[in-house]
């Protein structure tokens, strides 16, 4: 399930989207940086959907691009890659790209890797169940063969904002 839903590639290009426009947010809005976690914590929903609309109209056209990719829902479009093919699909992305995002393609940009260490039989990822007899044990020895699946598997994603969405983006 971490994969199809929760790792799924839309929901990781809509956070790696939203953590891009957070950082051109912070840097470029002429805002006083949110630098505690009690100052975070204050933030609402309402709040930041607000500041999105602001950015949409943005003089810095990665924090335009951006916001507006956020409103309009154009996501990264992610692929899940070798970390040695990153280099050659970004090569390829940017060849493709408008003019006028070329002085900005880090921004629009992404690369990392996903983990799924939803279970982890050895230490403290065990997960204690009860069973009907009353006595508790851990899922290692009640579903044996949840080991199989176990432990951090790591995939590598890379992807660009379609370069075609990108020329009405930045303008």
């Amino acid at each position: 399930m971490y994969w199809q839903v929760y790792l799924h590639k839309a929901v990781l290009s809509a956070e790696q989207l939203l953590r891009r426009w957070w950082q051109a947010w912070q840097h470029h809005a002429g805002h006083p940086p949110i630098s505690t976690i009690e100052g975070f914590l204050a933030l609402d929903e309402m709040q930041v959907w607000s500041w999105i609309h602001q950015g949409a109209e943005a003089a810095f056209p990665p924090l335009r691009a951006l916001s507006r990719a956020l409103l309009w829902r154009v996501l990264y479009k992610l692929k899940f890659v070798l970390p040695e093919e990153a280099a050659s699909l970004r090569e390829s992305w940017e060849a493709s790209l408008p003019a006028a995002a070329r002085p900005w393609t880090a921004w629009f940009w992404t690369e990392g890797q996903a983990e799924n260490i939803a279970y982890w039989p050895e230490g403290s990822g065990e997960i204690p169940i009860l069973g009907k007899d009353g006595k508790v044990r851990p899922l290692s020895e009640v579903a044996p063969w949840l080991k199989g699946l176990a432990g951090p598997t790591k995939r590598f994603f890379a992807g660009g904002i379609p370069a075609a969405s990108l020329e009405s983006l930045v303008r």
